[in-house]
């Protein structure tokens, strides 16, 4: 199939040659499937054609292994990070998705326990959105969204993060202005949470609990921080 197929086709050619047998191994050797990712990611940075790369990173098999072991998730996380750069269409959005490869490495550090790693790549996260250069297409949800998903591993941060929020939303109507005061407190509640404090996390969510949207953010109630404890 490389052999017959014309030179501007060969580097997706021979990607979905090995994905094809990364995917058969998806759910059984994880030696195997490992092997294949890492394959899989030097094409994709030294390919010169992949015109695919954008639908490949969307197969739902690698939101599957992303939440792997330790090994086959930072290595997907590696190759969805190839898949976007060799996006053009990508091009403003390279901030973001520098931040959610960071955000998916601490999500697995962590839950690997190598604690200070994980913090280091939620740094990293923030520090993709807060230092974008400009022409990057990045609002004030993106950094709701990664703060949402980053605060278990950097509680200490919260001040940080709600200085970036307020400057970023410092000229919406009031209305809109509350609903960031509920985020905060929300964010606040599992900060609280992470850090041991309890009772001080319940009681942040009394602050947390009112929301003007038709269906509020993701709840953050008494009842799901004590399940969480």
């Amino acid at each position: 199939m490389l052999a017959a197929s014309r030179p501007d086709e060969r580097d997706y050619v021979l990607f979905v040659s090995n994905a094809t047998g990364w995917r058969s191994h998806a759910r059984l050797a994880t030696t195997a499937m490992l092997d294949a990712l890492r394959k899989m990611t030097p094409i994709v940075s030294e390919a010169s054609n992949l015109p695919d790369a954008h639908a490949c990173n969307r197969w739902n098999v690698l939101y599957y292994t992303e939440r792997g072991s330790l090994k086959v998730s930072l290595a997907t996380a590696a190759l969805r990070r190839s898949l976007s750069l060799a996006t053009p269409s990508r091009e403003t959005y390279r901030a973001w998705d520098e931040a959610h490869y960071h955000r998916c490495r601490a999500w697995t550090l962590w839950n690997d326990d190598r604690r200070d790693d994980a913090h280091l790549a939620a740094s990293h996260a923030m520090s993709m959105l807060r230092d974008a250069a400009p022409g990057q297409d990045i609002d004030e949800n993106d950094s709701l969204r990664l703060a949402d998903s980053i605060i278990e591993y950097l509680p200490d941060e919260l001040p940080v993060i709600e200085e970036q929020w307020r400057c970023l939303t410092a000229s919406w109507a009031l209305p809109r202005r509350r609903e960031i005061d509920m985020r905060i407190a929300r964010l606040d509640a599992c900060a609280r949470h992470a850090k041991g404090d309890l009772s001080g996390a319940i009681e942040r969510c009394a602050d947390a609990r009112h929301s003007l949207e038709l269906f509020g953010p993701e709840a953050t109630t008494s009842s799901s921080i004590t399940r969480r404890g």
